[in-house]
């Protein structure tokens, strides 16, 4: 399943050139503009297959998460604040049109914030008003080793379902994204487990519906988890309406029940869109990766029809 952009949202706090506070803004939507900050963060997130009309698509795109940001804007300098709330690496990058500012960005980019952490610099020039900037941020740190995690199938124990669609095959699993990724045949409501011991950095569960249409990709209810032993991250995909058992921010455990499969997103069918990704340092950020699940199955030998039974 090729993945669309999901949006983080920003809370961006600015001020003038002469000091005085703009109002907090939360951005969650594409390019869209604050004054002339264009705030976008680039978190990749893949989608299935259902059948509803165009014209029942989402007015908006929901972020899984909210990282902080403020800009104090100065006649002389532009001094940036960034925090990350998550329980794992972030790496943001800054680059603006404005020619003073692009060698400074280019000096820092990625800043790489750990769990938790934040961080404050300037860069200099001649500002008379708020300087045109955006912000893309990825999970993960690319630098960090990924250790071998211990994974579950995702779903109950004494259950038993059915591969829709496996690794490195056709439609949708064979991109740097999704190649390892496997679709299982969960109905809707049937309960989504953690497929590793780790905490949530990222849930969307507001979404009602699905449509075979690549315009439903950036529609799909999913979460996020990052095991914070091994560095690896999972994601759960096609989750139904108000579907997370969890929040960002919360532990969980292997075999743990945190969501129910839907059909939102680009699906037809009600089913299960399960990944494992590590950091990379390409355009999505994450890429997937083969896994071995405890139950025995590996990911690079399953195929359609195949019988999973944890």
């Amino acid at each position: 399943m090729e993945g669309p952009f999901v949006f983080i949202s920003f809370d961006v706090m600015m001020r003038e050139p002469n000091g005085r506070e703009l109002p907090t803004v939360v951005n969650s939507g594409r390019a869209t503009s604050i004054t002339r900050l264009h705030v976008i963060a680039l978190l990749f997130v893949l989608f299935a297959f259902s059948n509803c009309t165009a014209l029942l698509l989402p007015k908006e795109q929901l972020p899984q998460f909210q990282l902080p940001a403020s800009l104090e804007v100065q006649s002389e300098y532009v001094n940036i604040t960034l925090s990350n709330p998550l329980h794992c690496p972030v790496r943001i990058s800054i680059r603006s049109a404005e020619s003073m500012l692009q060698p400074q960005l280019a000096a820092l980019n990625p800043i790489v914030l750990p769990a938790g952490a934040d961080t404050s610099f300037s860069v200099t020039g001649t500002f008379t008003a708020l300087p045109d900037m955006q912000i893309t941020v990825h999970m993960g740190n690319p630098s960090h080793e990924v250790l071998p995690a211990t994974i579950s199938l995702p779903f109950p124990a004494d259950k038993t379902y059915r591969v829709v669609q496996g690794n490195n095959s056709q439609p949708t699993h064979h991109t740097g994204w999704s190649r390892y990724a496997i679709d299982i045949d969960l109905q809707k409501g049937d309960t989504v487990c953690a497929a590793t011991d780790g905490v949530v950095v990222g849930v969307v569960d507001q979404y009602r519906y699905g449509g075979a249409g690549e315009a439903w990709k950036p529609y799909g209810n999913f979460i996020t988890l990052y095991d914070t032993i091994s560095g690896l991250f999972t994601q759960y995909v096609h989750l139904q309406h108000r579907g997370s058992l969890v929040q960002v921010g919360d532990a969980v455990q292997r075999g743990q029940p945190i969501g129910l499969s839907g059909t939102t997103g680009q699906t037809n069918i009600p089913h299960l869109h399960f990944n494992c990704m590590v950091p990379a340092a390409t355009e999505d950020g994450l890429m997937s990766v083969p896994f071995v699940t405890v139950e025995g199955y590996n990911s690079m030998e399953l195929h359609r029809g195949q019988v999973l039974q944890r």
